[in-house]
């Protein structure tokens, strides 16, 4: 068994179908959010260009109307794309009778927050692109104040971008005790979910006034791990 392979659970060696499928949608979904996650800066590069100024004006955005909707597609592919790991791995404790408990169902609410928290966050940055958005220019003439106005809403932004980050530490946490009790995952996979909710959380409340490394980075490269390592369970099980 290959160290991939030995992350994504210690069941049997011969899987049910169900239990094979639920593995790969968890797996495809783990992948599409962490690919969403990583061609963020390169389709925003691409659509908005290199000259985005640091704070933008409402002028900038009416130049670059395709802004928005590039950042609310990626955030709905992470955020589809974690509802739909999280719904699949809730499946699979569901069909062993005795996880079905509190825990387990308060692991499975902070993993559909966090998957509808990055939905959410699609529509807070589609919301200056829109009429009520452009209304701005005539609420708020002078440039600063739009910049002002502006870095607002960015504020609000990374707040939902840490309530993400919260949650699924949250479902990590789950996961990796009741995953690992359950046969769900193995090992390796159950310490990398405490690790990363390490990651997530810590920076958050030690270093203040950071950007959130810690929900940006842990949290797209345990996607990524973990999604592979499921889609690796799925086919060789």
């Amino acid at each position: 068994m290959t160290a991939v392979e030995s992350m994504a659970a210690a069941a049997p060696a011969h899987l049910p179908i169900r239990e094979r499928r639920l593995y790969r949608t968890a797996g495809f979904g783990s992948v599409l959010a962490a690919v969403a996650w990583l061609v963020q800066p390169l389709l925003v590069f691409v659509v908005a260009g290199a000259d985005a100024p640091e704070t933008p004006t409402m002028d900038y955005l009416l130049e670059n109307p395709w802004g928005g909707p590039v950042e609310a597609a990626v955030f709905t592919g992470i955020g589809a794309g974690v509802l739909v790991l999280v719904l699949a791995v809730q499946a699979l404790l569901a069909g062993r009778a005795d996880a079905v408990s509190v825990p387990t169902r308060v692991t499975q609410l902070c993993g559909v927050i966090a998957g509808s928290a990055w939905i959410l966050l699609a529509g807070w940055y589609m919301g200056p692109y829109t009429s009520v958005g452009k209304a701005i220019t005539e609420a708020a003439p002078d440039v600063a104040l739009q910049q002002a106005v502006l870095q607002i809403h960015n504020v609000g932004a990374i707040g939902i971008i840490v309530a993400a980050g919260l949650a699924f530490a949250g479902w990590l946490l789950g996961l990796a005790t009741a995953g690992r009790t359950h046969a769900l995952i193995g090992r390796p996979l159950a310490v990398g979910s405490g690790l990363a909710a390490a990651v997530i959380v810590v920076p958050l409340l030690t270093m203040p006034f950071s950007p959130p490394w810690g929900v940006l980075l842990g949290m797209e490269a345990y996607l990524l791990i973990a999604g592979v390592a499921f889609l690796v369970k799925a086919r060789k099980a």
